[in-house]
């Protein structure tokens, strides 16, 4: 399809590498951020907390470079490992809340279906032009 761009703002610092990109469909931006695992198949890092910090700010940096930002934001998916973890919700909630949203936003926070990573955020943007 010739209206979807796939938007790779680069290389990330740890514990994230790579893995986040984005895409944009039309008039909507489509972000992920995920936990790399190691070559020899443990996870990169165990802080749960810097982790879901850092993959904010790789989505900020997706959405940055297709011309948005949070505030663009009309649904984000956060799947943590241990959704009883009540640090990380709240660091999910603090990273999110502290920058200006529409009230229409949609925040889910759901278990990981698997163990392979602590925590991945996906979000999904509107861009109004």
């Amino acid at each position: 399809m010739s209206d979807v761009t796939y938007l790779q703002p680069g290389e990330f610092p740890p514990p994230m590498g790579p893995f986040s990109a984005g895409v944009r469909a039309g008039s909507h931006i489509f972000t992920a951020g995920q936990l790399p695992l190691r070559s020899d198949g443990t996870i990169a890092g165990d802080d749960i907390t810097s982790q879901t910090r850092q993959c904010f700010a790789n989505i900020r940096s997706v959405l940055q470079e297709g011309g948005l930002g949070l505030a663009d934001v009309i649904k984000l998916t956060v799947w943590l490992r241990d959704i009883g973890d009540l640090g990380a919700v709240a660091e999910v909630r603090r990273e999110f809340f502290t920058d200006p949203h529409p009230v229409s936003t949609t925040i889910e926070i759901s278990k990981l279906p698997h163990a392979d990573a602590l925590v991945e955020i996906d979000a999904v943007a509107v861009d109004g032009r």
